[in-house]
């Protein structure tokens, strides 16, 4: 099994609702079903509630927070020796690799291969 490595809590790591909030995204990390309305359920708040308390703190919708965060995670496995794309967008709950890519490019401006290697060529560099 494949041990992701930690990153430091980047998202707001001021506020305390919102690492409970990135903690369950983590936990469910693979699960492509855990949307919106598991991630309520599991904080103990309704969608509404949700929605208005994660787009308060973070200034987005709380499936755009969700995407950040396997974002987030899919560039550390990204540079990971040996993994596809594909294994990368299952691990990181995306349906499919093609949706990572659109998503990835969405909330970072960049193309997952140029990503890739930029931050690959500057890893063999250290």
């Amino acid at each position: 099994m494949l041990t992701i490595p930690s990153t430091p809590p980047l998202l707001y790591p001021e506020q305390p609702f919102l690492a409970q909030v990135r903690a369950c995204i983590l936990n469910n990390l693979d699960d492509e079903s855990f949307g919106v309305a598991e991630l309520a359920g599991a904080v103990f708040l309704s969608r509404a509630q949700l929605f208005r308390k994660v787009r308060a703190l973070s200034g987005r919708n709380p499936a755009r927070y969700i995407h950040l965060v396997r974002i987030e995670q899919a560039k550390v496995l990204l540079l990971l020796p040996g993994l596809t794309v594909s294994e990368v967008a299952w691990r990181t709950g995306f349906s499919d690799p093609s949706y990572l890519r659109r998503v990835f490019l969405r909330e970072t401006g960049e193309r997952l291969g140029e990503y890739r290697r930029r931050c690959g060529e500057g890893r063999m560099k250290e």
